[in-house]
């Protein structure tokens, strides 16, 4: 049986591997060359980060579904930020397809991402169409970006509505706590 902490961990794991390539990714993009203690030092901070301590020494459902979202959704900016400075168009739409399957995966573990996972996606897809590729190829790159975040964020709405009988029911209604 896999259980909460194991998934936690590996969350937390991708979490941590996938942000310590983004600011890597960040530094060079940025032509910054900082002194290896200092970039050991960043990738330390960003992975001890609040609340993945945490999460870690506490792993339950709650916390599982809080390392996997912020897993995806640091995997969709890393996988944006490349898209954003690919060297030409199918580069570009390789790596907008992984931000896109990454964002919707972050929204589907999260629901409370999915505002910012649609703002980033539409960020890389307008800055992109303004500096480098034709207007011919929008369409297509549109799917790219669109299509795999739409397909998740449907099949978790299905998902919804066979385990509540509702689209929009994500489980509040059912917390002990405070009701919405």
């Amino acid at each position: 049986i896999v259980g909460d902490n194991a998934l936690v961990f590996a969350f937390s794991s991708g979490r941590m591997l996938f942000g310590c390539l983004l600011i890597r990714a960040l530094a060079l993009r940025l032509n910054l060359a900082p002194p290896r203690w200092a970039a050991c030092l960043a990738y330390l901070v960003f992975g001890l980060a609040n609340p993945m301590p945490y999460n870690l020494a506490r792993a339950a459902v709650y916390e599982a579904a809080i390392a996997a979202g912020a897993c995806f959704f640091v995997a969709g900016l890393y996988c944006a930020l490349n898209a954003l400075f690919a060297s030409n168009g199918r580069t570009f739409r390789r790596w907008l397809l992984g931000a896109s399957i990454a964002f919707g995966l972050a929204g589907a573990s999260r629901v409370s991402l999915m505002p910012a996972c649609v703002m980033a996606l539409a960020v890389v897809y307008t800055a992109r169409a303004r500096s480098r590729f034709r207007l011919e190829d929008a369409l297509r790159v549109l799917l790219y970006g669109a299509v795999p975040f739409g397909l998740i964020t449907v099949a978790q709405l299905g998902l919804n509505y066979l385990r509540f009988g509702s689209w929009l029911e994500f489980g509040v209604s059912y917390q002990l706590g405070y009701k919405f």
